[in-house]
C-alpha cells in the first residue's frame, strides 16, 4: 500500500511554479497537499477504470456468443474474490479519506500568530481590511512572504465564495455570518502576464498577473456580474509590505482637490465594477456625461441628475431606478461621509 501511494503521488512532484496540466502552481504551503489527495484518487480512477473496461471488453470478446450448443460454465461463486475486492477497495477508501482530511485540518486551524485580514464580499468586489494596521477597503489582498494569513470574511448581500486556485483554498462567504481560512506563500512567483484579470493598485481593471499575484474568483452564482468578480493576491517580501503598510496608512485624501478625491473613492469602492466613464453601458448608468442629464425612472417619472440625486442614489440606491437597470446597487449608508459623497459628485460634474 505504501508502495502504491507513493507512486500515485509522483505526480506532483514537480508541480511547483509551472503547475500540471490538470492543476495550476503550487502557491501555498499546502496546496502540495490537496494536489496530494487530487491525484491518489485520480490514478485510482485511471487504473480501475482501464483494468474494468479492459476486462469488460476481454471478457465480450473471448465469451461472444457463438451457437445454442456452446454455453458459458455456470459460476455459483467465489467468496475469496468477492471478499478481496470488498476489502482491499476499503483500504483505498481508507487512504482516501486521510489525504483529504489532512489537507482540510491543516487549512481549517489557522496558526495562533497569523495576520488577520477582513474580507468583505458584495455584488461584485472584494474589500480587504487590517485590523491591526488600520487600514481599510483595500481591492488588492497584500500580504507579506512567509507569514500565515487568517481572513475572517462576511458578506453584505448574497452568499459569495472566496476561490484562490493556486493557494488551493476556497471558502463560502455568507451574510450574516464569518468564515474563516488562512494560508501561507513562502515563494514569490513570477510574472504571467497572459493569465489572469483583477484590480491593480488603484482599482482599474487590468489582465496578467504581476509579480507575485495570483487570481482571486467569486465561485457562486452572485448575479449578473459574478463571472466578473475578480481580485488578486498580491504576495510580496517583509520589508516591501511594510513600507506598503505604512504608505497607506499615511496617505492623506484631504490633500487631494475635490475631483481627485471623488476619482479615488471611484476607484476604492469599485464603482468601476458597474459603472464607466466612457458612456458605454454596463451594470449601471455610464457616469459620462450624468450630470444635468434628464433620466427616465423605471416607474414612468422623470429626474434631473442633480447633487441631491447623486447622493440619494448612493445612500438610498432603491429609491429611483434609471428605467433599463435593474434594483442591484447595495447602499454605501455609514460607508461614505458627507465629504466623500460631495467629492463623488464633483468627479461625476467633471466626466463631461
Amino acid at each position: 500500500m505504501t508502495a502504491l501511494t507513493s507512486w500515485l503521488l509522483s505526480s506532483t512532484a514537480n508541480a511547483g511554479e509551472e503547475g500540471t496540466f490538470w492543476m495550476p502552481p503550487q502557491a501555498s504551503t499546502f496546496a502540495a497537499d490537496v494536489d496530494n489527495a487530487f491525484y491518489f484518487i485520480y490514478w485510482l480512477d485511471v487504473i480501475f477504470f482501464l483494468a474494468l473496461m479492459g476486462g469488460m471488453i476481454y471478457l465480450a470478446i473471448r465469451y461472444r456468443y457463438k451457437s445454442d450448443e456452446d454455453r458459458t460454465i455456470d459460476i455459483k461463486g467465489n467468496h475469496t474474490i468477492e471478499l478481496v475486492w470488498s476489502v482491499f477497495p476499503s483500504f483505498l477508501l481508507v487512504a482516501m479519506f486521510a489525504l483529504g482530511f489532512n489537507a482540510y485540518m491543516k487549512q481549517s486551524v489557522p496558526p495562533a500568530d497569523a495576520m488577520e485580514v477582513r474580507v468583505t464580499a458584495q455584488k461584485w468586489s472584494w474589500s480587504f481590511d487590517y485590523p491591526s494596521l488600520g487600514i481599510t477597503g483595500e481591492k488588492v489582498l497584500v500580504v507579506p512572504q512567509g507569514q500565515p494569513v487568517r481572513l475572517t470574511m462576511t458578506s453584505k448581500d448574497v452568499i459569495h465564495s472566496f476561490f484562490v486556485p493556486d493557494f488551493r483554498i476556497k471558502k463560502d462567504v455568507v451574510p450574516g455570518r464569518y468564515s474563516v481560512i488562512w494560508f501561507q506563500v513562502d515563494e514569490i512567483f513570477g510574472a504571467r502576464p497572459n493569465e489572469g484579470r483583477g484590480p491593480n493598485d488603484v482599482g482599474e481593471m487590468v489582465s496578467g498577473l504581476g509579480e507575485g499575484e495570483h487570481q482571486v474568483f467569486c465561485t457562486e452564482y452572485c448575479g449578473t456580474d459574478h463571472s466578473r468578480m475578480y481580485s488578486r493576491v498580491q504576495v510580496m517580501p517583509q520589508e516591501q509590505f511594510d513600507t506598503w503598510a505604512a504608505a497607506k496608512v499615511s496617505f492623506d485624501p484631504t490633500a487631494l482637490t475635490a475631483v481627485e478625491h471623488g476619482e479615488y473613492l471611484f476607484k476604492k469602492k469599485a464603482c468601476a465594477g458597474c459603472h464607466s466613464i466612457d458612456g458605454s453601458k454596463m451594470v449601471g448608468p455610464s457616469f459620462q456625461g450624468l450630470y444635468g442629464r434628464s433620466e427616465n425612472l423605471s416607474d414612468g417619472s422623470t429626474v434631473i441628475v442633480d447633487d441631491s440625486y447623486i447622493s440619494e442614489s448612493i445612500l438610498v440606491p432603491g429609491q429611483k431606478i434609471v428605467a433599463g437597470y435593474a434594483n442591484q446597487m447595495p447602499t454605501f449608508q455609514g460607508q461614505l461621509d458627507t465629504e466623500q459623497i460631495t467629492a463623488i459628485i464633483e468627479y461625476i460634474k467633471s466626466l463631461k
